[in-house]
């Protein structure tokens, strides 16, 4: 291909001081602008599977996206959990998550809190935290 065959490369540092606009063809698309849906509702007869059944979580369907606060305190806790639990996965390790991790959890803090006086530790540890 010889050189008068190429396509000139455009003088974006001119076009920018000018205030040249730039050719349609090379101006940038316009993202998509989506509204956000809200999670759709569960069936009523549908339960969770106990902590000990969630091993395949990630294959779930029914999954909804969920976003919560943490504290940095709490990032850093989640993220050191998920590490240390990724190193002792071994070759699975890309199978364990942030949402499974959290998802194990808050199964296993549902059983934990049926017991009356661990209900009453964990509300004022969450009290001190709020």
């Amino acid at each position: 291909m010889s050189s008068n065959q190429r396509k000139e490369t455009p003088n974006i540092m001119a076009e920018l001081a000018t205030g040249k606009p730039e050719p349609e063809s090379q101006q940038a698309s316009k993202p998509v602008k989506r509204q956000a849906g809200r999670p759709a509702a569960r069936p009523a007869g549908k339960r969770p599977a106990p902590p000990d059944q969630v091993t395949n979580s990630h294959l779930d369907p029914e999954k909804v996206k969920a976003t919560f606060y943490l504290s940095s305190a709490g990032m850093e806790a989640l993220e050191a959990s998920w590490m240390q639990l990724r190193q002792q996965a071994g070759a699975a390790r890309g199978q364990v998550s942030r949402s499974g991790l959290v998802e194990v959890a808050l199964l296993r803090l549902q059983d934990e809190l049926r017991r009356e006086k661990v209900a009453a530790e964990i509300l004022q540890a969450i009290l001190r935290v709020e």
